[in-house]
């Protein structure tokens, strides 16, 4: 995206717009462009301060839901964001429920963990819309991939992991 220093310190500058952008598009984003747009979602993902969090719990169903598309490298993408994403919740910092449209009765301002991301991510398993619903096995799987990939990276130990994982595994 940003091929030098100049060109990332502008995006950076313009984050928020760019994650406006990002979020008032995702209706209208188009199947062809999906690989092109979890890239872009990636990119943004990689630039955000500890105060841009809110973006994740915003973002995160599109890219669950992404994991189960047709085309695998799409699907890559999709699973390398969701641990990337895992990182940047990891990393700690607070996001602020009030800047994320669908989270009412949440706390104003909650603490970045990697428990916390689990628990975003398992909301999907309760989705009401029908798009949600009908891929419950696409959040389990996301939920358990996650960790697999990356558990010495996230610091989870056998028994973290375990408390994390088992319990999907057995749906």
């Amino acid at each position: 995206m940003a091929e030098t220093e100049t060109d990332r310190v502008a995006l950076k500058s313009n984050l928020e717009e760019l994650i406006r952008n990002v979020l008032d598009t995702t209706a209208a984003a188009s199947a062809t462009a999906k690989r092109a747009r979890l890239s872009l979602i990636s990119y943004v993902a990689s630039l955000m301060d500890p105060t841009d969090l809110y973006f994740v719990p915003s973002i995160l169903s599109e890219v669950i839901v992404a994991t189960k598309e047709v085309n695998e490298k799409t699907r890559d993408v999709a699973y390398d964001l969701l641990v990337a994403m895992g990182h940047k919740m990891k990393a700690g910092g607070i996001f602020s429920s009030e800047r994320v449209g669908d989270m009412e009765g949440a706390p104003s301002e909650t603490q970045a963990t990697i428990s916390e991301y689990f628990t975003m991510a398992t909301a999907g398993l309760a989705g009401t819309t029908p798009h949600m619903v009908c891929r419950h096995h696409v959040v389990v799987k996301a939920l358990v991939r996650v960790p697999q990939g990356s558990r010495p990276s996230y610091g989870l130990g056998d028994d973290q992991h375990d408390a994390l994982v088992c319990p999907f595994i057995q749906l």
